[in-house]
């Protein structure tokens, strides 16, 4: 259960608002920055890809444990 508010919690705080830099400006417009933001982005989606798999783990462990 920690992981998934992990997940939730860092996708509001840290992904949605470079999400959302994007999304402001016209199609094919970069933001300032761009390619900072991607790289933070990118090592933000890696972390929260192993967050989740790790949940994933936790969960399948857990439900091999009650058998």
């Amino acid at each position: 259960m920690a992981c998934l508010v992990v997940i939730m919690v860092g996708s509001a705080l840290l992904g949605e608002p470079i999400n959302s830099k994007f999304r402001r400006l016209a199609e094919g417009t970069p933001p300032e920055g761009a390619e900072t933001l991607r790289a933070f982005w990118r090592r933000f989606h890696f972390v929260r890809t192993g967050v989740a798999v790790a949940a994933l783990v936790f969960l399948i462990a857990a439900v091999i444990a009650a058998l």
